[in-house]
């Protein structure tokens, strides 16, 4: 089973290399499971365009987001099997 959860930072520095970070590790996610490309890409859409402040305003976006330390997992497309 995968867990399609994604780490991100809510303000990350040098957010262009970030950007580019999380795109080629959805795309090795996707590769391996396919049916997680279109969850994947619609969660960064959303993102890559977002300008949280605060966890709440993340929560605004994603009501399922969860706070791990200093960073937040997003569910993206829920638990699924592979």
């Amino acid at each position: 089973m995968l867990a399609r959860r994604v780490e991100s930072r809510l303000t990350p520095p040098g957010a262009s290399a970030y950007a580019r970070h999380l795109e080629e590790e959805a795309s090795r996610v996707w590769d391996q499971y396919p049916k997680a490309k279109s969850p994947l890409e619609a969660w960064y859409q959303i993102a890559r365009r977002a300008n949280w402040e605060t966890f709440a305003d993340v929560r605004q976006t994603f009501n399922r987001a969860d706070p791990v330390g200093r960073f937040v997992v997003f569910d993206i497309g829920g638990n699924k099997s592979a």
